[in-house]
């Protein structure tokens, strides 16, 4: 009995991660299936219900974080006013569960937006850090970061 009981504690043990990381990587997979399809959607409000309270954003080529609700929600609001992308993807390349309650995910984003007067679209694309985490029963993000590659009016140098 004692060695079943120490084989099962070694086996889950040794799955104990395995089993964290595919959880990370599922919540980070919803989470972003959801900023998506608010962007998809032009919708400002459920943008920014994927932000605990007192959650952060830290957009590319903004000096400052945007902390708080009514913040975060004004910066998707003007977000959604502007051009809206399309064929937008995101892939996560990390989801690390840090504790039971805190993931830190990173990746990377596509997409297009719709060139003016008909003209062709421009593609965008970079990279993003986020620290999501457990707020009562439900994953939402905790601080978002996000960088465009290479960074907007700057042109990549030819390799020498």
């Amino acid at each position: 009995m004692k060695t079943t009981l120490t084989a099962l504690a070694l086996a889950l043990a040794l799955t104990g991660p395995a089993i964290a990381a595919d959880d990370a990587m599922s919540v980070v997979n919803q989470i972003n299936q959801k900023w998506v399809a608010a962007s998809d959607k032009g919708d400002a409000a459920a943008w920014a219900a994927l932000f605990v309270k007192g959650g952060s954003v830290l957009p590319h080529g903004v000096s400052e974080p945007i902390i708080g609700e009514a913040n975060i929600r004004k910066l998707f609001d003007r977000m959604v006013a502007g051009p809206k992308p399309e064929n937008f993807k995101t892939t996560v390349s990390e989801a690390t569960m840090l504790d039971p309650k805190i993931i830190l995910a990173s990746g990377t984003y596509a997409l297009d937006f719709p060139g003016q007067n008909g003209g062709a679209s421009t593609h965008v694309t970079g990279t993003y850090l986020a620290v999501d985490v457990l707020d009562g029963s439900t994953w939402k993000i905790r601080s978002n970061t996000w960088n465009q590659m290479p960074p907007p009016n700057v042109k990549p140098q030819p390799n020498k």
